[in-house]
């Protein structure tokens, strides 16, 4: 939905740095604003409410033990096996 917004100049002014400062858009600023104020925020990342996305069941831990190849052996020739089709 568009739009006309008349801003006092102080919110104005405010405005523009906000977005210079944070790199974002006056636009996206303005939804951000309004988002919080009107307690839409649920506060956390927004792709943790699709269904269709878990949380990982355990925290990343760096590898423990790393894997070397064989001459001539690639990654993909990994990926590439019948059992995936």
């Amino acid at each position: 939905m568009a739009r006309t917004l008349r801003l006092p100049e102080h919110i104005e002014i405010e405005l523009r740095r906000r977005a210079a400062a944070s790199g974002l858009s006056q636009h996206d600023v303005i939804i951000d604003a309004l988002t919080r104020s009107f307690g839409l925020d649920t506060g956390g990342d927004p792709r943790l409410e699709d269904p269709a996305i878990r949380p990982p069941r355990t925290p990343f831990r760096p590898a423990t033990k790393l894997v070397r190849l064989s001459d001539g052996r690639t990654t993909r020739d990994l990926l590439d096996r019948e059992d995936r089709l």
